[in-house]
């Protein structure tokens, strides 16, 4: 009897990126990079975003509000978790781990459908999406080794 391989998907994000990876022949292969709206982008469209000053000398620039930085975080959130809800639909993988900063992690785990959540082998609160290329692709390798995921079945 042929023995069924794990397809397992890790995913590093953060609260503007997101590296998708899939794991094949004990190497990480890419499966999707998503970027939150250019930051840039955001701020020249901010209408709270300007100069002010207290006095003569001193300027301060306006930093969007709270509020909308967590709609941003939100909204990051909630196109993830369409890209993966609609990957598990697919059965694009069997298992999925999460590597997110904290805010990031917990934003996810409202956004993935009961479906995708059954996929979820590992939630791991690191911030490693700022990482690029081989550097990150050792983290996640060190993740998926040290917590035997490899070899683990699907809950």
């Amino acid at each position: 009897m042929q023995q069924h391989s794990q397809k397992t998907w890790i995913m590093a994000a953060d609260d503007v990126s997101a590296h998708i990876f899939a794991r094949q022949d004990g190497h990480l292969k890419s499966v999707s990079d998503l970027f939150a709206e250019d930051q840039a982008e955001i701020e020249m469209t901010n209408d709270t975003v300007g100069r002010t000053g207290s006095s003569p000398t001193e300027r301060h620039k306006y930093e969007p509000s709270m509020d909308q930085s967590r709609q941003r975080e939100l909204s990051f959130a909630h196109q993830i978790g369409i890209l993966l809800n609609d990957a598990a639909s697919r059965q694009a993988f069997d298992q999925l781990v999460i590597v997110a900063a904290p805010k990031m992690l917990g934003y996810l785990r409202g956004e993935l459908d009961g479906q995708a959540k059954q996929h979820v082998v590992a939630e791991v609160n690191k911030e490693f999406a700022n990482l690029k290329g081989r550097a990150l692709e050792e983290k996640l390798l060190g993740i998926l080794h040290d917590s035997d995921i490899m070899s683990r079945p699907p809950s």
